[in-house]
């Protein structure tokens, strides 16, 4: 799910279909469009299908399911993992403040993503000192 219609490719609006369980008030939002996002790596390029477009989501989210049905393997530790396609690694897979995100960018730049990966890293080696 995407919270930024920029993002799609191939868009298409939709029927407004009710998501629950997402929004930490109980609020259902609705997806009203979908498309198709590329999530660029430093081993690769993921490219997620009918991704729907809901606004006033807090932030883009994605689940297995869509990456098994295109191929797609998610190899997850307690702290990191990644996703292959084949024999190939395609993503890694980080974890930050109890949430995994896939390691990489949209339609941002890639300065900026190495960028945000070198803050994400400070920051993760900062709570494993604390922690220790």
């Amino acid at each position: 799910m995407a919270k930024d219609k920029f993002l799609l490719e191939n868009y298409t609006a939709i029927s407004p279909k009710p998501i629950t369980g997402i929004d930490a008030s109980g609020k259902s939002l609705k997806a009203v469009g979908k498309g198709d996002i590329n999530v660029y790596t430093t081993h690769g390029t993921i490219r997620l299908k009918d991704v729907l477009y809901v606004p006033g989501i807090s932030r883009n989210l994605c689940s297995a399911a869509p990456l098994n049905r295109d191929g797609y393997v998610l190899n997850l530790a307690e702290r990191s993992g990644t996703i292959a396609h084949g024999r190939k690694t395609i993503a890694d897979v980080v974890y930050h403040q109890n949430l995994r995100f896939i390691d990489g960018y949209t339609t941002t730049t890639p300065s900026a993503f190495l960028a945000a990966k070198r803050a994400a890293t400070q920051a993760n080696q900062t709570t494993a000192k604390s922690l220790n």
